[in-house]
């Protein structure tokens, strides 16, 4: 099995689950830029940073039956939410990848926060990666996300605790 598959499923586990398709693309990708290696390329798209390859993988997840995959609403809205399954874990045992990560505790605080903050919190890491800081952040952050223009100030505050940590 790929690094990929083991650290998504550990992700999943640890969380006990994740509500909306965007809420699980944006704490991979955050965890991600904190060093996690999920091995996934992410690009800029309408609600942020998002991997095609992530998505491909949930896929086979729920077509392989290691994942439940159940219609929700997050918000109001109607989304899915993704759950491991008994045949994850006992795949994982069988990796002899059981182990909780160092980064579950991280992730569980991640899971509380709405997919609102963080597609904020995930498009403000993107930016910065591609070298933006300051004043030029958050023209380029307001000008792709004007519906979180209002988020900034607290995503941007949340990336610098993160640095500082």
């Amino acid at each position: 099995m790929n690094s990929s598959f083991v650290t998504l499923a550990q992700l999943l586990i640890c969380t006990d689950g994740i509500t909306g398709r965007k809420k699980l693309q944006k704490m991979v990708h955050i965890l991600q830029c904190q060093g996690v290696d999920f091995g996934f390329d992410f690009r800029l798209a309408l609600y942020g940073a998002y991997s095609s390859a992530l998505s491909s993988q949930v896929e086979e997840l729920v077509e392989f039956g290691l994942i439940d995959e159940s219609p929700g609403s997050a918000g109001g809205y109607p989304t899915s939410s993704f759950v491991a399954r008994e045949r994850l874990i006992n795949a994982l045992t069988t990796l002899q990848e059981s182990q909780i990560p160092a980064w579950s505790e991280f992730a569980k605080r991640l899971n509380e926060k709405s997919s609102r903050e963080l597609e904020g919190i995930s498009t403000v890491l993107y930016l910065a990666k591609a070298g933006l800081t300051g004043e030029a952040l958050k023209v380029q952050f307001q000008a792709i996300k004007p519906h979180l223009s209002g988020d900034f100030e607290a995503a941007e505050a949340y990336v610098s605790d993160l640095s500082a940590a």
